[in-house]
């Protein structure tokens, strides 16, 4: 079991994490609002924009609430009651940002598409982020309950079985030799518990440096997707977009989408440790987040292959040009993050 010092280390670590990107669109959003052709927008739209701003202030709000808690009430103290309130106020924050990022991205597409269309991505953006930070981790909580349940009801059972040993045992130490045979068995016994305890504590340690190092890898990820992100919320808004071909306008809702649901991936393991772990450290919590970072890193640079692509495409005119460069960079992506290290990872395994 995780201690408590570590759980809320990686409860606050978590919340930074969080914080990092929402702050990055926030700053976007705030920047969007003097841009010339913001007055442009229909009386709608304008207002949506600043829905969207004050939903992702309140969700800055909230994830800034723990750290003032935990200085003012704990005094900075490792307690149950901090760790409690952290969970909860991280759990809930992200509900806000949802929102807002579903109704940013409604106001971008819109101007580009039309209004079913951003009806289509900004709904699909705030259900893709609800989904995942809700309906999968409370799932996976409500999985996870059930496994302790077995686990006790097998827990009982196996006290049962040592109670009626133990009685067994009682009759027969009546037998002087047995009973000292009884006592060398104990011995053995205990040396053999102290040895699977410094094992066990080992392997705690070992899967703590292990989320701790996949946390810390989220959180070299998700800033970058989120600053391209919210530019590309802001790009909307520039003169050089409205002279942008059809096609391209696609390309770059699609980006969009892309980076959204990368945002929302990398932004779901924090949400899952908390509401669906507990906090608690767990192998099927290491496995989960290192498989959604990977995921979350495809749909990323399948984005930023497609941006590139766009830019080429102002820059040069040439299509064919533009798209076989962006897939050979989306092909070097692959390869770099996924070919490579699964080829170094074979290697290492033919090796041992």
């Amino acid at each position: 079991m995780t201690d408590l010092k570590h759980k809320i280390s990686n409860a606050l670590d978590e919340g930074r994490m969080l914080i990092l990107g929402v702050q990055i669109i926030l700053g976007v959003l705030l920047r969007t609002v003097f841009q010339a052709s913001f007055t442009e927008l229909p009386a709608h739209a304008r207002w949506l924009e600043l829905g969207a701003l004050l939903m992702i202030a309140l969700s800055i709000v909230l994830l800034m609430w723990p750290s003032a808690y935990h200085r003012i009430v704990s005094r900075g103290q490792d307690t149950r009651d901090a760790h409690r309130f952290v969970t909860r106020i991280l759990s809930v924050a992200l509900l806000p940002f949802a929102f807002g990022m579903g109704m940013a991205a409604y106001v971008t597409t819109e101007g580009a598409l039309g209004s079913f269309a951003a009806t289509l991505v900004g709904g699909g953006a705030t259900l893709a982020a609800l989904v995942a930070w809700y309906a999968v981790t409370y799932a996976g909580r409500r999985a996870r309950r059930k496994e302790r349940v077995r686990a006790l009801g097998a827990h009982v059972v196996r006290l049962r079985d040592e109670e009626q040993a133990r009685a067994d045992a009682h009759e027969e130490e009546r037998d002087r030799e047995k009973e000292r045979e009884s006592e060398e068995r104990a011995k053995e016994t205990a040396h053999g518990h102290e040895e699977e305890r410094a094992e066990t504590k080992e392997e705690e340690q070992e899967l703590d440096n292990r989320i701790r190092h996949v946390l810390t890898e989220i959180r070299t990820v998700l800033p970058g997707a989120q600053a391209l992100l919210g530019f590309q919320l802001s790009v909307v808004f520039m003169e050089e977009f409205k002279k942008l071909e059809t096609s391209s306008v696609i390309v770059y809702i699609t980006t969009l989408a892309l980076l959204a649901l990368g945002v929302v991936l990398l932004m779901l393991p924090a949400a899952y440790h908390r509401i669906s772990e507990d906090g608690e450290n767990s192998h099927r919590f290491h496995r989960f987040a290192s498989r959604v970072m990977l995921v979350a890193m495809i749909f990323i640079g399948a984005a930023l292959a497609a941006s590139l692509f766009i830019v080429l495409r102002v820059v040069t005119h040439d299509v064919m040009t533009s798209a076989t460069t962006a897939l050979a960079f989306f092909a070097l992506e692959l390869y770099l993050w996924l070919g490579y290290t699964a080829m170094r990872r074979g290697k290492r395994r033919r090796q041992r």
